[in-house]
């Protein structure tokens, strides 16, 4: 069991053998539950404390609709953040289901449902409502922190409250990275299971919906762990590092993660993307982090106009493929001279102390000038800014020249006995199918200690083993391995969900072991076996 002890399900259904057969299962599981036979008798009990961390919701009531209850329950600021699990055995149409989560349901199931789906689905609607009340912990601690260091730096000399802010932005950053990554860890093992256990739907369903549903999940889930991947990417401190960047592609990822909250400023945003960009041999993150840096400066300014409020993006490159520019154009008050003047000046700025530190710009400035380009702003007061990023195409390695893409198809791998190492039953009962349908001959162990004792009994063509389990950690197998088993250490592929723990980087370097990052798909399973088997 994985929910907090004495976690409530507020179980609203008019169907009293239903009622009682389904609190008896989720009694047995240890979760507290309340009833309730109408939806009013539901409203009023989902108000009061203690709150229900849970709400189970029939569709069809005696007295009103659930969709009505879940609509009223949404409007509420004192429900609106209770989930809501919908279920109907006799809506059970796409467009029922479509009308309950527009309802605001976070959830909609229908009848008969089997117990572990049920269950499995509350687990994950309790994870991502525990998830967000660490955020809100989180964002509360964080103001409070802002609130105590600004009286602070009130009290103290400029040059003082400029070098305390950029202090604390880095403190920020450190809090949020670390805040992130624990969030990361948990979301990557499910989007794992989900971009495995729809790779298992398309290959075994006939042609048809289900096919096209699996497809969709797929693009969902593969969304989720790009916008993960692209909150970890900035929230990194990396050393520079040079890679074959598409800048096109970069710049769309990057507005994808920022989309949202442009959309709350009723920013339109305009891409205007130069086909058959060269590729850039650059420092992907360093220039993702001009990006966000330049667009937040453009929708800073842009909430000081009415609407409309625009910015644009466009890429191009010179005749001689040698010289690449991006303009970043926002329709704000634009800049006096005198400030355009200094807006590369450390510790200069125009925003309110606690707001800004004066470091964005140079810093943005720093990384371009270290990859051979300019920044550069032209502005006007009243006519809005537009900035200015020039930078060199340079030549590619050789050796870097091809990438290899995440769905490539891998050739076919012999049958080969697979030892799989992991404590997270779900992903062990994933992987299993998809191997053993691969014709792989697969064992299991939830952690080195027992992984051990399965070596005594065979050897193993590959071991795919998790980093932290208990009693025996993954590193610790690793270990072991070369004490008493050194011929398995080059079959051995790590697989984790802790994209920022740098002790997880340093294992890969240090041994030259394989890491496959959790979620990854079947695909990219298939390749790291391969290149193990072929390595051998």
């Amino acid at each position: 069991m994985t929910h907090t002890p004495h976690t409530c399900i507020l179980l609203v259904d008019d169907n009293e053998a239903g009622r009682y057969a389904l609190s008896r299962l989720l009694r047995r599981e240890g979760f507290d539950v309340t009833e309730a036979a109408t939806g009013h008798e539901a409203l009023r009990l989902a108000a009061v404390a203690p709150q229900p961390d849970l709400i189970i919701l029939d569709v069809k009531l005696p007295d009103m609709s659930g969709l009505t209850v879940c609509h009223a329950l949404k409007q509420q600021p004192a429900t609106s953040h209770l989930p809501v699990l919908q279920h109907s055995a006799v809506y059970v149409h796409e467009r029922d289901k479509v009308q309950g989560l527009e309802s605001g349901a976070d959830a909609y199931l229908t009848g008969p449902v089997e117990p572990p789906v049920l269950l499995a689905t509350i687990r994950a609607l309790l994870r991502v409502r525990h998830a967000e009340a660490a955020l809100r912990e989180a964002n509360v601690t964080l103001e409070q922190r802002v609130a105590e260091r600004t009286t602070a730096l009130q009290r103290e000399m400029v040059e003082r409250q400029q070098m305390q802010a950029a202090l604390f932005q880095r403190e920020k950053l450190a809090a949020m990275g670390s805040l992130l990554a624990s969030v990361a860890h948990e979301l990557n093992n499910p989007l794992s299971i989900i971009l495995l256990y729809t790779d298992l739907l398309q290959a075994d369903a006939d042609p048809g919906p289900l096919v096209e549903y699996a497809a969709e999940i797929t693009q969902a889930a593969a969304r989720c762990e790009r916008l993960v991947r692209q909150f970890l990417t900035l929230a990194r401190q990396h050393a520079p590092e040079r890679a074959v960047v598409d800048l096109n592609a970069l710049l769309t990822e990057t507005m994808e993660l920022l989309a949202p909250s442009l959309h709350v400023d009723t920013i339109s945003v305009d891409l205007c993307l130069a086909a058959e960009l060269p590729r850039l041999w650059a420092d992907p993150h360093q220039l993702q982090q001009v990006v966000v840096n330049l667009i937040t400066n453009a929708q800073q300014a842009l909430r000081d106009v009415v609407a409309p409020r625009q910015l644009r993006l466009t890429t191009g490159v010179d005749a001689a493929q040698r010289r690449m520019t991006l303009e970043v154009t926002d329709t704000g008050l634009g800049m006096s001279p005198d400030v355009q003047a200094r807006i590369f000046e450390p510790f200069f700025t125009t925003k309110p102390p606690g707001i800004g530190t004066g470091l964005g710009l140079p810093l943005c400035q720093s990384i371009i000038e270290d990859h051979g380009g300019t920044l550069r702003c032209t502005s006007q007061v009243g006519q809005g800014t537009t900035f200015w990023v020039d930078l060199p195409v340079g030549s590619i390695p050789e050796t870097h020249s091809a990438s290899v893409d995440r769905e490539t198809v891998v050739p076919p791998v012999p049958s080969s006995s697979i030892l799989l190492v992991d404590d997270e039953p779900s992903i062990i009962t994933a992987m299993t199918r998809l191997l053993r349908r691969d014709g792989h001959t697969v064992d299991t162990a939830a952690n080195g200690r027992l992984a051990l004792m399965k070596l005594q009994e065979r050897t193993y063509d590959v071991i795919l083993s998790d980093l932290r389990m208990p009693e025996l950690d993954g590193p610790g197998l690793y270990r072991a391995l070369e004490t008493h088993y050194p011929q398995l250490c080059q079959r051995f592929i790590f697989l984790t969900g802790d994209t920022l723990n740098p002790d997880t980087q340093a294992l890969g370097a240090q041994h030259g072991v394989p890491h496959l990052f959790k979620p990854y798909t079947a695909t990219e399973l298939r390749r790291v076996i391969h290149q193990v088997l072929q390595a051998d």
